[in-house]
């Protein structure tokens, strides 16, 4: 499987900075967002501090709707204080043996700030998700068989009262954000 770097046009730019690095991986801190050719609903988080090493993310919408959370005032200035349309969220994914099972990492997801390439691994304190959320398999493979024409939802970004709240919102370009 062929895999392209989405972000590689933006030069030094593109690179995905995350100071703290990834729960786990505290040492590698800069990142690429690669697709698959052909492209699939499930991208490529690809590290450039560990050649070969990339795991999968794919857009909170296809774990939960109504995925929705709050950006702390330390989690908007690491991030630069972003506009809600320049954030992206990703949730780390693991595909199971096989491929029979796909879960997400709900309690952590990554945000992307795409004007500054600035990134960070929100841990959430709401129990309310799981580490090992099962993908929506329906909305998922409809997406795969869909060659490219996406019915998965996008993450969504609103501004409220200084914090940045994250839901879910149909949309046809799974992975960006759009408030």
């Amino acid at each position: 499987m062929n895999v392209k770097i989405v972000n590689e046009d933006q030069g030094p730019q593109g690179v995905i900075h995350m100071p703290d690095g990834m729960v786990g991986l505290p040492g590698l801190k800069s990142w690429h967002l690669a697709e698959n050719n052909p492209p699939l609903p499930l991208m490529w988080f690809q590290s450039l501090d560990r050649p070969g090493f990339r795991v999968p993310v794919v857009d909170p919408g296809y774990f939960d709707r109504g995925f929705a959370f709050e950006l702390d005032d330390h989690a908007e200035a690491e991030l630069g204080s972003p506009a809600a349309e320049d954030l992206v969220v990703m949730i780390v994914t693991t595909v199971h043996e096989g491929g029979r099972k796909v879960t997400g990492n709900m309690a952590a997801p990554i945000v992307v700030n795409t004007k500054n390439w600035k990134g960070l691994q929100c841990i959430l304190d709401e129990r309310k998700y799981s580490l090992h959320q099962e993908i929506d398999y329906v909305r998922f493979g409809d997406d795969l068989t869909s060659e490219g024409e996406s019915a998965a939802t996008q993450t969504a970004v609103a501004s409220e009262d200084a914090h940045q709240v994250v839901e879910s919102a149909d949309h046809n370009d799974p992975v960006l954000i759009e408030s």
